[in-house]
C-alpha cells in the first residue's frame, strides 16, 4: 500500500499539505486506486503520532510546507529521510515536527520501506485563514507534480 500524508495546520500557507490531499481525493487519475492500493491522509500537526500512520504501508509520501528561500510554490524532493535530519527548512508549529518524527522513526526502525518527502515552498508570513494568492495560483501545478510522483509508485505494485 502507498500512503500519501499531507501535513499542516489549517492556517495560511502552512495548510498546503492538507489542501493538496483534499485535491488529490478529487483526482480522476487516482480515483480507481483509492479502494485499495492508495490511502490519502490529511493530518494537522501530528508530531510523533505520524509514525503510527505508516502502519500497513510499504511506501509513504509526505507532503509538508517548507521555508528555504526558494521560489514560492517550488516543490522540493527528499527521497531519503536521513538527508532531512540536517535540514532546517520545515515548519513546525510545535516543538516536535516532521524531522524529529522521522529521526525517531529511523532510530526505532518504524519507517516504511520507501519514504519520499515533498516540501512545498511557502510564504512564512501568510498566516491568515487562506493560502496566499500566489501559492493558490500554484496549486494546480503542484497537484500535477504530486500525481506524477504517485502514479509510478502505484503502477509498480
Amino acid at each position: 500500500m502507498l500512503k500519501v500524508i499531507g501535513i499542516g495546520s489549517p492556517f495560511g500557507d502552512d495548510q498546503v499539505g492538507l489542501l493538496l490531499i483534499n485535491e488529490l481525493r478529487q483526482s480522476e487519475q487516482l480515483h480507481s486506486y483509492l479502494s485499495g492500493e492508495l490511502e490519502l491522509l490529511a493530518v494537522d500537526r501530528p508530531g510523533a503520532s505520524l509514525l503510527s500512520l505508516f502502519e500497513g504501508a510499504e511506501r509513504v509520501i509526505i507532503i509538508d510546507a517548507v521555508v528555504s528561500g526558494a521560489g514560492l510554490g517550488q516543490l522540493h524532493r527528499w527521497p531519503d529521510s536521513t538527508t532531512l535530519e540536517s535540514c532546517d527548512s520545515f515548519l513546525s508549529s510545535h516543538g516536535f515536527g516532521l524531522i524529529q518524527a522521522l529521526t525517531l522513526g529511523r532510530q526505532l526502525a518504524l519507517l516504511p520501506e520507501q519514504l519520499l518527502v515533498l516540501g512545498v515552498e511557502i510564504d512564512p508570513v501568510a498566516t491568515g485563514a487562506d493560502l496566499s494568492p500566489m501559492l493558490g495560483q500554484q496549486l494546480p501545478i503542484l497537484i500535477d507534480l504530486v500525481i506524477e510522483e504517485i502514479l509510478p509508485l502505484l503502477k509498480s505494485f
